[in-house]
């Protein structure tokens, strides 16, 4: 394989951080205000009665998605996060930024859970500002009433001295996607990319496409930010496997720093320059931006178009996911927010309410969603593609984390119960 790092061509790129409304905290957050009751709604006079009965969410979900259909619970937890004197577990949920398509629907899943389980939460959004991630989480430790902190980090070591600190104060620490590295073991889940089961099932897709033809490919791999190991873990992982094929050249674009606006300019310089590259391989976030490019480009064609250009990515992001329905766009990894949030909230709870250990690793191992298997490919029970879910977060089911493959750092399947009221009881008396 032939490999060939391009600089940011004719594109001075400042990468502005969006920042929603109400998403960035002060230093000390305020609580989250209680919603107000919904009011009931009137009952009709005459109330239609449908042709075929149906349960009111039954048409909210795809053929075979609803949790009956797939053997899953949607409310496993029933208000688990009770201590014995009646008062909730407080859990604190410190993100690393919101803004991003994935990470919005991590929050949303986590949200949810969090609500069945009955815990008290505070959400904090420092959008992407080390510092104040840091001056968060020492607020925390320094508050002392947390029973748990979850952590999507923004640096890997300088939250180290932190994180020593709340383990020093007796609370927990769990490390979501990105690790931390402390003088405590800080367990972590996320998806093992440069593993036997990682990022290599998206570079493998490129190498059966270019055997299949017999020709060259061309791919331009945009960068998420180079000096990130978990951006240097899925770069290795894509070339374990295209650095196998003398067919494939890999063109590598300066960083992108995840955001969508420079992933589009990045794509549409080097396609303006190179139209004859042939495909696009994105680490990291952002992928909206290469579907924008494509179309402004009159390249986002179907699969069966001879100027069809391959985009096969790392993440599972919703403009992805809608591509690869609609024909346009090839493939991408099930780096997915759904199964990564439900074993870290599931070891949560085991650990706070239960005791059960946490693995100082877990991953669930990486498939390829393609439109062959759309609809019918599962990650722990539960559709792979989970874009296409219902909106409403309280309709995805808890998934099946005991009974399907989760690993933990030795490679070995670890099954992690789910926390119930019956399984309390049994374990704690209570």
């Amino acid at each position: 394989m032939k490999k060939y790092v391009v600089p940011l061509i004719a594109v001075s790129v400042i990468i502005t951080i969006l920042t929603f409304a109400g998403c960035t905290p002060s230093t000390t957050p305020t609580e989250p205000t209680t919603p107000t009751e919904p009011t009931t709604p009137t009952t009709p006079t005459t109330p239609t009665t449908p042709t075929t009965p149906t349960t009111p969410t039954e048409s909210l979900y795809l053929p075979g998605w609803s949790p009956e259909e797939l053997g899953l619970e949607l409310d496993p937890f029933q208000g688990v996060a009770v201590k014995p004197d009646g008062t909730p577990f407080h859990y604190d949920i410190v993100y690393y930024l919101l803004w991003m398509d994935w990470i919005t629907y991590n929050d949303g899943v986590l949200r949810s859970y969090i609500d069945r389980s009955g815990a008290d939460v505070t959400y904090y959004d420092p959008n992407a500002d080390l510092q104040l991630q840091i001056d968060t989480v020492q607020n925390i430790v320094t508050k002392g009433t947390s029973d748990f902190i979850f952590i999507d980090a923004i640096s890997e070591t300088m939250l180290g001295p932190v994180v020593d600190d709340a383990w020093e104060a007796g609370i927990p620490v769990i490390a979501f996607d990105f690790p931390i590295y402390s003088d405590h073991v800080t367990p972590r889940v996320s998806h093992w990319f440069d593993g036997p089961h990682g990022t290599n099932v998206v570079g493998e897709y490129y190498v059966d496409i270019a055997e299949a033809r017999n020709e060259e490919l061309q791919v331009f791999e945009v960068w998420g930010m180079r000096q990130d190991t978990m951006q240097q873990a899925r770069h290795n992982g894509f070339h374990s496997a295209v650095d196998q094929s003398p067919l494939i050249t890999v063109i590598e674009s300066a960083d992108s720093n995840y955001a969508t606006e420079t992933v589009q300019d990045l794509v549409m310089d080097a396609f303006t320059l190179h139209p004859e590259y042939d495909g696009i391989f994105i680490q990291d976030g952002g992928c909206a931006g290469a579907v924008e490019a494509l179309r402004v480009l009159d390249r986002l064609l179907p699969m069966d178009d001879p100027d069809h250009v391959i985009l096969s990515v790392n993440d599972m992001e919703s403009s992805i996911v809608y591509g690869i329905q609609d024909g346009t766009v090839d493939a991408c990894g099930t780096h997915s927010p759904w199964d990564l949030t439900d074993v870290t909230f599931k070891l949560m709870l085991n650990y706070s309410i239960l005791g059960l250990p946490m693995p100082a690793f877990t991953n669930v191992p990486m498939q390829l969603l393609t439109s062959e298997n759309l609809y019918d490919l599962r990650l722990l029970g539960g559709p792979a593609a989970y874009p296409l879910m219902p909106d409403d977060f309280d309709l995805w089911p808890v998934l099946d984390t005991y009974n399907n493959v989760v690993l933990d750092e030795n490679g070995d399947q670890v099954q992690i119960p789910t926390c119930t009221p019956a399984l309390r009881k049994e374990l704690m008396g209570y």
